[in-house]
């Protein structure tokens, strides 16, 4: 899986905790939050692709750290001179394919008559979508 996947996996996965809802408490508005509806075994394999995928991302965040190092003269900021280096450099990165032992979900896992999970969440989950 490239590496870009796997943070838009991560996201993705991160948002099946649940959603806020507005309710009403003593006539003013509260968020509550409220969690998706998902089988004991969903939401082990949810939580075991999250682990899986994790080292992945802190991989990359700390290769990309040190491309900011890199490009930056040892600083925290890469000057504007030096950004189209150091973009290409990232996008090498982001697109690097590591090996992730995933557990796939299908589309009945998520429950989606019932969960509102938005279209935009289950568009990131497709790398585990059979």
């Amino acid at each position: 899986m490239k590496i870009r996947d796997t943070l838009v996996l991560a996201q993705a996965l991160q948002a099946l905790d649940g959603y806020t809802k507005i309710v009403k408490d003593g006539g003013q508005d509260k968020p509550i939050h409220v969690p998706y509806e998902f089988s004991g075994n969903v939401r082990f394999a949810i939580a075991k692709n999250i682990n899986a995928i994790a080292p992945v991302n802190r991989a990359f965040s700390e290769a990309r750290n040190a491309l900011v190092r890199q490009f930056s003269s040892g600083g925290e900021e890469v000057p504007a001179a030096a950004m189209a280096g150091f973009d290409s450099a990232v996008k090498e990165l982001l697109d690097r394919d590591e090996e992730v032992e995933t557990l796939p979900l299908s589309q009945s896992d998520l429950n989606l008559d019932k969960n509102p999970i938005p279209p935009s969440v289950v568009a990131g989950l497709m790398p585990l979508l059979g």
